[in-house]
């Protein structure tokens, strides 16, 4: 079965999220910060009436933080089991579709348990993430 996916930017590497967990896109706007706030948070915002918690992509895989906010810089809201949330990304980049067979092991060394998975295509390397393993 073939599933689609947004592709988006974190340290130059391309990232995968199933869109079934995709509410929106936004802009990127400065979170309102909170103190003493979870890791990786970078605060809360009212979201169309939703008050979210807005997380650093970066900071939740262990890359290095980015000294300046860049123009591109993107909020994708999702929707999880557990609520949802926004998730600060360097680029959004596209959707694309992949079967479910074509996702291999972790190829990372990273101790991460929101990467599931790899998927090399058109000589690009995909790296899976699955939000609904990640206890926000």
């Amino acid at each position: 079965m073939e599933t689609q996916f947004l592709s988006f930017y974190l340290e130059n590497e391309l990232y995968l999220i199933d869109i079934a967990h995709i509410r929106e896109i936004i802009s990127y706007e400065e979170p309102n910060p909170v103190p003493n706030g979870e890791h990786a948070s970078l605060g809360i915002m009212d979201i169309r009436g939703d008050v979210l918690s807005i997380f650093c992509g970066r900071e939740l895989l262990s890359l290095p933080s980015r000294p300046e906010r860049a123009a591109g810089e993107k909020i994708i809201i999702l929707e999880t089991e557990t609520g949802d949330f926004g998730l600060a990304v360097d680029e959004v980049n596209d959707i694309v579709s992949f079967q479910q067979d074509d996702i291999g092991h972790p190829t990372h060394k990273r101790d991460n348990k929101l990467i599931t998975g790899s998927i090399n295509a058109g000589n690009q390397l995909y790296i899976v993430l699955d939000i609904n393993n990640w206890d926000q």
